[in-house]
């Protein structure tokens, strides 16, 4: 599988995050949920509008954050102002600082309709950030639903928007959820680990030789 180097990834500080929030401009107080990736239509941002609208209804202090651009991105744009949310969703573009970008979330938000093993879950766990993801393909394997992150299945709006709202609602669980994602990476897919792996497998077919 994909591997991550945990030293690069870290959890942020209090200070960290208030620098990666405010050089995006977004407010410290704020909930905010992030959603990373080409704006493209595996990844299924239109449903990340879907969810945020029937999050903010009840979550005003929360804010949706998507880094990414795409084919997609001005249809994306649209349909924010169509839902009268763009006041709650801000689209950053590119972003190369991917760790300041972590730092500025609280949450991150996979719609995705299929993947592989996504770098960005890897690199967001590893960070120590609580998940809300699709129960698909690789991110099925990675995650463990309710341990490591709270998986959804594809398309389902209601409870993509229940399980972040419950995270806004329980300090503990998203404390639990983020906690067990760095432990999973620590655990699983630590480069270092990942490389000794391989390295065992070729010397035991060097020695069968």
């Amino acid at each position: 599988p994909n591997g991550i180097d945990e030293r690069a990834f870290k959890p942020a500080s209090e200070l960290q995050k208030e620098k990666s929030r405010s050089a995006w401009g977004i407010p410290r107080e704020c909930f905010v949920i992030g959603g990373v990736g080409r704006l493209v239509a595996q990844k299924n941002f239109s449903l990340f509008m879907d969810v945020a609208v029937r999050v903010l209804f009840g979550n005003p202090s929360a804010m949706f954050v998507i880094a990414g651009t795409g084919p997609e991105e001005e249809v994306l744009k649209e349909k924010v102002a169509s839902l009268g949310i763009s006041h709650r969703v801000r689209f950053l573009g590119h972003v190369s600082d991917r760790l300041a970008l972590y730092h500025a979330f609280d949450a991150l938000l996979m719609t995705s309709d299929f993947e592989g093993t996504p770098m960005v879950l890897l690199e967001a766990m590893s960070c120590g950030l609580p998940v809300v993801a699709s129960a698909v393909d690789g991110i099925a394997e990675v995650c463990t639903d309710g341990h490591d992150a709270l998986l959804i299945a594809p398309g389902d709006v209601a409870g993509f928007a229940a399980a972040l709202e419950g995270m806004l609602q329980d300090d503990g669980l998203r404390a639990t959820l983020g906690r067990n994602a760095r432990n999973t990476i620590l655990e699983r897919y630590e480069i270092r680990h990942l490389v000794r792996r391989i390295e065992s497998i070729y010397e035991e077919v060097l020695v069968a030789d």
